[in-house]
């Protein structure tokens, strides 16, 4: 039993050396439980490292976890029952219905409830308050800690009602994601499985309150613990000894620093002994220098003539792109390299995305953009929105024509075109009026079966209050009745056979995808009884919260991410695009329900998430330790100009 730290800088071989004690481990006692847990977004490529490291090929003792399926094991093995577990979406779509029914108590946001984006800022707000141990006491004492009269009161009145309502609501019926962790937390104890494993932690720079509740489990309970972070000796000789976390001064591996200190304060209190393992493994020079010189006063130089730092300024983002991808090519034809040992990362791949995909098709590279879809802008989400609007509005002009121009209604684009002059001309209203218009055109049969599914739903759909169970079933009839699933899995093998991988993937999950928000919304709101434009609130926001996440369709492949999100492995050459000011570090954050020096005064009496200047901070060590993962070459771009006429500052 005891903790061990893993430390060393940015490209000094932590996480190899660990892969391979686990490798090693998993093959000299193969009856000895590991557990390697990571981010999720790195569990993928952590199991092919280990298989590739491991002499058989196989790691069959050997489980690689994120918190969350960490928690999800543990549950199974303990006997929580995870069908009471409430997700993201599930709960913004609580929340929403109780922000509308308790609209008349809040002092502060009363007319904010229906805004967009409210919702998903409250969402966030009570899940920084879960994974900061934030409970209805601090509550209490934040909103007293203000003159009654002060907006901040009010805010913090308003938030501690909701919470407390959103509470009542799923006490005993159902957990909520924020929640599980806690649970975690409790039933580590009766694991036999954490009592029997070695656990490895690797590739976070930091935790919150709530995983360090685990993870004081996990030092108590596990036969050992190795925690591996990025740090230099100078920057621990400046924290070693350090009695308060909070005492040390703002620099680069300020979050590292706090994370080891708050661990041996855990092991202390547990009496398990702890050491600190060094990691330094020489790689290039200019490299190394660039890596001790980042953001640190009086940091690395090299002097000498160097091949392995470069740096460009282009004009445009569209000029920089097509400079990237040349030089992607030179590296590929001339040099030798494969495409998945290439990565380019940004501040803020958003701005690239459109134009990216649209030259990796022109160019005929294989390329993988590591983001989510926007699932409402899809035409099978615009159809169910548009449906339910029709619902509430007695089917508009707008809403019928957005649902038929959707493409997935039964006739053609050249019927929907006339249907519409036709329209225009007439000045139809209603949907009553369109289904009518519909069963008449005798020459297009494709019509007789729209007019029959909108019709039916406009029946099984009242204005009025109903309950969302049955509105959920005549939903579901009308997707059903326009054949949407079968359409959707003809247009993936359709972008299959074209070679659209990606494309053909999410068409393929998209009828998945709308049920899951379907069988959610059943879960948390069946019961409950709505008008119609209540309910397409809250289906809005149940799409709204949907992601279709896709995995790369194969192994040699460009990988696009951003600095925040993605995780590298086995990079040779690493491309840092879009790296002006306001992209990187991103500027100050658009405020949420609390302001920046709302947040600076309640810090005093509780630990609140990172403010901008502490985030800041975590942006300069996540482009640290992204530096770290190329092993030959590093290329930084930025442009001087915007592309739409305005300067931009590198």
């Amino acid at each position: 039993m005891g903790v061990t730290f893993v430390l060393g800088p940015a490209g000094a071989g932590k996480t190899t050396a660990i892969q391979r004690e686990i490798a090693e481990l998993s093959r000299r006692e193969p009856q000895q439980r590991i557990l390697y847990l990571v981010p999720e977004q790195m569990t993928l490529s952590a199991q092919r490292t280990l298989l590739n490291l491991h002499p058989d090929h196989g790691v069959m003792n050997t489980e690689i976890l994120s918190f969350n399926r960490l928690a999800h094991r543990i549950f199974e093995e303990t006997g929580v029952l995870q069908e009471k577990l409430l997700d993201d979406m599930g709960k913004s779509m609580i929340l929403y219905k109780i922000a509308c029914d308790h609209a008349g108590e809040l002092r502060y946001y009363q007319a904010s409830v229906r805004q967009r984006g409210f919702i998903g800022q409250l969402k966030i707000m009570l899940t920084e308050l879960y994974q900061y141990q934030i409970g209805d006491e601090e509550l209490r004492q934040l909103a007293e800690s203000q003159p009654s009269d002060s907006i901040l009161r009010a805010k913090w009145e308003d938030i501690r009602k909701i919470r407390q309502y959103f509470e009542a609501y799923t006490a005993d019926i159902m957990l909520s994601s924020e929640q599980v962790l806690d649970v975690l937390a409790e039933r580590i104890q009766r694991s036999r499985l954490i009592a029997e494993s070695r656990i490895y932690l690797d590739d976070f720079s930091g935790f919150t309150p709530q995983q360090y509740r685990v993870l004081a489990g996990l030092i108590r309970r596990a036969r050992s613990l190795t925690v591996c972070l990025s740090m230099t000796p100078a920057a621990w000789k400046q924290a070693e000894g350090t009695a308060d976390w909070k005492e040390l001064p703002a620099n680069l591996f300020h979050e590292t620093q706090k994370t080891v200190l708050k661990l041996q304060s855990l092991a202390r209190e547990a009496r398990v002994p702890y050491q600190l393992r060094w990691c330094q493994q020489p790689g290039q020079p200019a490299l190394e220098a660039l890596r001790n010189g980042l953001f640190r006063a009086g940091g690395g130089r090299y002097e000498g003539v160097q091949n392995q730092v470069f740096a460009q300024t282009m004009e445009t983002p569209a000029v920089e792109l097509d400079w990237l991808l040349h030089e992607i090519l030179h590296l590929v034809r001339e040099e030798g390299l494969r495409y998945r040992e290439i990565a380019v990362v940004a501040g803020d791949m958003e701005r690239y995305a459109h134009a990216l995909r649209r030259r990796l098709a022109l160019y005929g590279m294989p390329g993988y953009i590591d983001s989510k879809s926007e699932f409402l802008l899809n035409p099978y989400a615009q159809l169910i929105v548009q449906s339910l609007k029709a619902a509430w509005n007695g089917g508009s002009y707008d809403t019928v024509f957005s649902l038929i121009k959707t493409g997935l209604t039964p006739l053609t684009p050249e019927q929907a075109d006339e249907f519409e002059n036709e329209a225009l001309r007439q000045n139809w209203r209603g949907l009553s009026r369109y289904v009518q218009e519909l069963r008449e055109r005798a020459d297009w049969p494709q019509a007789q079966v729209l007019a029959e599914a909108l019709d039916r739903f406009r029946e099984a759909s009242p204005a009025g209050s109903h309950l969302v169970r049955e509105r959920l079933q005549a939903l579901r009839e009308l997707l059903n009745s326009l054949a949407l699933a079968q359409r959707m899995e003809e247009k993936s093998q359709e972008l299959q056979k074209e070679g659209k991988l990606l494309e053909a993937m999410e068409y393929h999950r998209l009828p998945q995808a709308v049920e899951e928000v379907l069988n959610r919304m059943e879960e948390a709101l069946g019961g409950v009884s709505m008008d119609a434009r209540e309910f397409s609130g809250v289906m809005d926001l149940g799409l709204e919260q949907c992601r279709l996440g896709t995995l790369p369709p194969s192994l040699d492949q460009l990988i696009f991410g951003d600095m925040e999100r993605t995780r590298l492995e086995g990079v040779r050459v690493l491309f840092v695009i879009g790296f002006q000011d306001g992209c990187f570090p991103k500027g100050e954050s658009a405020p949420g329900l609390l302001t920046r020096r709302e947040r600076e005064v309640c810090s005093a009496i509780a630990e609140m998430p990172p403010m901008d200047r502490e985030d800041q901070q975590l942006q300069y060590l996540q482009l640290y330790t992204l530096l770290g993962k190329a092993s030959e070459r590093v290329y930084f771009s930025c442009c001087t100009g915007d592309g739409k006429g305005k300067l931009q500052s590198p």
